[in-house]
């Protein structure tokens, strides 16, 4: 999959940075490979920007990666830090650990300075989450499409077959693959 190449497009969305994107989150990403796609490379292109709501797309080379912010929103976080970021099986679900020191990793190598991921006990990014889930593409998947419903905090979460991510019981976003026929 080329994982470098899904951090560029990371380290493109995070030149989105200043007062009016802080505190924002991801309510949507796409990211999808094809041949089709006219080559792209550079900063990123804001398509609709209203009402604290934006849709932005990163391209570099026949990648792109479309996302959903929610302006302003902001996130508290009370889990309890775990110690590394470990896949483990169990039945149908992914045992996935996001820890605060990688969470802390993530964000300097891609340049995301949003403060709901600093702390002790942060908010994962989204787009850290996706490249989790990018790391199981099936053959012949062009695509992935995320939709967060609620943060998912440092810590232990499930990403089961279903195309669901939970933490703590709750359903925190939903996946499912393009391009997989």
């Amino acid at each position: 999959m080329g994982i470098n190449r899904f951090r560029l497009l990371a380290r493109m969305l995070s030149q989105l940075q200043g007062e009016r994107y802080r505190g924002a989150v991801i309510m949507r990403a796409v990211w999808r490979r094809e041949a089709s796609l006219p080559e792209g490379e550079g900063a990123p292109m804001i398509l609709q920007d209203r009402h604290g709501r934006m849709e932005i797309c990163c391209r570099s080379g026949h990648e792109e990666l479309m996302v959903t912010l929610l302006l302003g929103r902001g996130a508290d976080c009370h889990a309890a830090d775990a110690e590394s970021s470990v896949f483990m099986e169990e039945d149908k679900a992914r045992q996935v650990c996001f820890s605060a020191s990688a969470i802390r990793s993530f964000t300097l190598s891609v340049g995301d300075t949003n403060e709901i991921h600093q702390g002790a006990h942060p908010v994962v990014p989204g787009l850290m989450i996706m490249e989790a889930i990018l790391e199981e593409m099936p053959c012949g998947a062009a695509g992935l499409m995320v939709r967060f419903h609620h943060p998912v905090r440092a810590g232990w979460a499930s990403v089961n077959s279903d195309g669901d991510i939970v933490q703590q019981g709750e359903r925190k976003a939903d996946f499912r693959w393009l391009g997989t026929g």
